[in-house]
């Protein structure tokens, strides 16, 4: 009913506009008179009169249809504390929006929260909630919902992005049991939340756009504030997502999409049409049919190798550095992505060129005594299983042995924090465009990152002087690097094949699609321009 609730809005929208051009254009007296333009004549000769500029062409999107898009990586979860995958994050971010959001240029807006102020250098935050915001279930947005919804993240038993919150006062009594609610948080008013945190934290508002602090009736996970809605249960394989009548930014191109897994998945299905858009994997050549074409997002995914500091062999400084000084990064992102695979000098990006050149050194054998190492990664990824098998061999020619674990997305968080091995390697994309909040999510999938490395984050969430910030960041993802904490391994292209009609297609500032801008063409041939 909600769909037919749309459409019919759009078709009022659009014989309301027509009905408005018609009259204009049958009002001729109305428009603003111009005097005659004063000079002499024109001066003689053979001057051409300048050309017309060509007319601009606008593409205006089709309204309503449906879509069924591969996902890139396994969906595990909806609920806010898990959110393990790209996949869930981009689900989650779709339905459930935060106080805050990116724009198109990766900077804060308000979103759910219609202003804010900061108080005490960032210590002290007020957030004015936006009036008559209404959730998918009916409910009007309040405060204590953004409240219900920040405690379910933080209580949630191995919640992964309770860290989001761990700044405001009362988090510690929350999360161990001896506080009901979060003493941090005031509601001053029903649309008036007052949050005190433990330090100044700046970039307070860019947390809050992160997909895991997007609100929820009473943090419910079926009833959000979003472009789409929820459709049905959600399945490993497949989750369906209608347009929100609701939101109040208006409604998204499509009016229905459908995210697949596993065989409705497979690029062949785009032949039939059960297909539209389908994930290209890094070593597969893209098909020569006219139906499809290749798209590829801006930023590839990096693979992060992790080394367990806190347990042998890796205790030491020097079998850390000789370790990574082996690593054949230059082979590994060729096995992984071809000719297209590329090694990340930092962290945060950049990269230097695909081939080594004469003043890079050549990797060494690894240290001896490695022995068994114990290697955690998620499974169903195959990018990610090849560079598993080139880091197997490397250890075994220098007499050690590496014993690799594939587990379920959803357990690698829960399973890295057991920290029962030695080497883990997970494919990290960021979840915001702000460099600080990018670093302190990587830091977090290493659970034998020493406390220092925490207490150099938040000073510099304190600083307000932005090259002082720039140079502690780098200096952080040097250190990461160097100690094994989070080494980056290579990088590989994301591509996607699109089917004929499907126009739209942006990276958002979080480097996924965003879908709410797809549309669906109803030219003959498909054409989008």
């Amino acid at each position: 009913m909600k769909a037919v609730g749309a459409a019919a809005r759009r078709l009022v929208t659009c014989a309301t506009a027509i009905a408005a051009l018609a009259l204009i254009s049958s009002l001729p007296d109305c428009r603003t008179a111009r005097p005659p333009l004063e000079g002499g004549p024109a001066p003689a000769g053979t001057t051409k009169p300048a050309p017309e500029p060509p007319k601009v062409k606008e593409v205006v999107p089709e309204e309503g249809g449906e879509g069924t898009f591969a996902l890139e990586e396994p969906f595990t979860s909806l609920a806010a504390p898990h959110l393990a995958t790209l996949s869930d994050r981009t689900l989650r971010g779709l339905a459930f929006h935060g106080l805050t959001r990116f724009n198109d240029a990766g900077r804060v807006e308000a979103e759910l929260a219609v202003k804010w102020e900061m108080l005490h250098e960032g210590s002290e935050w007020v957030f004015h909630l936006r009036p008559e915001t209404v959730f998918t279930n009916g409910r009007y947005l309040e405060a204590r919902h953004v409240a219900a919804s920040w405690e379910k993240l933080i209580l949630a038993p191995d919640s992964f992005n309770a860290w989001l919150l761990e700044t405001v006062k009362g988090y510690d009594e929350m999360r161990s049991g001896k506080a009901p609610h979060l003493a941090g948080l005031i509601l001053e008013d029903g649309l008036t939340l007052r949050v005190k945190l433990s330090y100044p934290v700046r970039n307070f508002p860019a947390r809050l756009a992160h997909p895991a602090m997007g609100i929820s009736a009473f943090g419910e996970d079926e009833e959000g504030i979003g472009y789409f809605q929820i459709w049905g249960t959600p399945k490993s394989q497949l989750v369906v997502l209608r347009s929100n009548p609701e939101y109040f930014r208006g409604l998204p191109h499509l009016d229905e999409m459908a995210f697949v897994r596993g065989e409705a998945a497979a690029r062949e299905r785009m032949a039939t049409g059960a297909l539209d858009i389908a994930v290209l994997p890094p070593l597969d050549k893209a098909p020569s049919e006219s139906l499809v074409r290749v798209f590829t997002l801006s930023e590839g995914r990096t693979y992060l190798l992790g080394l367990n500091r806190g347990a042998p062999p890796f205790t030491r400084d020097d079998t850390v550095s000789r370790f990574l000084a082996s690593l054949d990064r230059e082979e590994m992102a060729r096995a992984a992505a071809g000719e297209s695979g590329r090694v990340p000098a930092t962290l945060l990006g950049g990269q230097p060129p695909h081939r080594q050149d004469s003043s890079q050194s050549v990797p060494g054998a690894p240290p001896p005594g490695l022995g068994r190492l114990d290697l955690v990664y998620p499974e169903g990824d195959r990018t990610l299983s090849l560079l598993v098998e080139q880091l197997t061999n490397r250890v075994l020619k220098a007499g050690g042995r590496v014993v690799p674990h594939s587990v379920r997305a959803a357990d690698i968080p829960g399973t890295l924090a057991r920290r029962e091995y030695q080497l883990f390697i997970v494919p990290s994309l960021p979840s915001s465009p702000d460099p600080l909040l990018r670093l302190e999510e990587m830091i977090r999938w290493n659970r034998s990152a020493p406390a220092a490395v925490l207490t150099a984050v938040r000073e510099l969430e304190e600083e307000g002087n932005p090259s002082k910030i720039a140079a502690g960041l780098s200096s952080l993802d040097a250190s990461l690097r160097q100690e094994g904490l989070l080494f980056p391994l290579a990088q590989v292209p994301r591509r996607f094949l699109v089917g004929k009609g499907m126009c739209g297609l942006h990276p958002d500032p979080m480097t996924a699609l965003e879908w709410a801008r797809i549309w669906r063409s109803r030219h003959p041939r498909g054409e989008c321009d």
